[in-house]
């Protein structure tokens, strides 16, 4: 009898495979288009106004930006950080934090060597080389 290669461990290392690689093609993204610096602020977001938790806020040309933060936990209320954006795009998906970046990376690389050794185990499993025995 032939097995199949879509076991659990080959898809869920799929998964994480694809998500790390899309997080380092989005560092990469950024690390080109966004050109210019400044500094920001972490403040904590106004609940009342449907805030994040959290805030980015910097200032650039005289005008106030405010975009919610979902970064590093080592990250908390008041820090000042280097914000890096796109000057022709400003929003929260073209501006990064600097120093916050070397643990996007670390992350992006963390998922896809988990990703490609949980698909090892589900090549494994489907050649017959490991028993897939699950119990829910």
């Amino acid at each position: 009898m032939k097995r199949k290669i879509w076991n659990f461990a080959f898809v869920f290392g799929l998964v994480f495979t694809v998500a790390g690689i899309l997080m380092l093609l989005n560092q990469m993204r950024l690390r080109f288009q966004c050109t210019e610096k400044t500094v920001g602020v972490i403040k904590n977001g106004d609940i009342f106004n449907r805030e994040a938790a959290l805030m980015l806020t910097f200032a650039i040309n005289g005008e106030d930006y405010r975009l919610p933060f979902a970064y590093s936990n080592k990250m908390s209320a008041g820090m000042t950080v280097t914000v890096v954006y796109n000057p022709s795009k400003i929003s929260r998906h073209s501006t990064y934090i600097l120093e916050d970046a070397p643990n996007t990376i670390k992350m992006g690389i963390i998922c896809v060597i988990a990703g490609i050794i949980a698909m090892l185990i589900g090549y494994g499993v489907s050649i017959g080389l490991f028993t897939e025995v699950w119990h829910f």
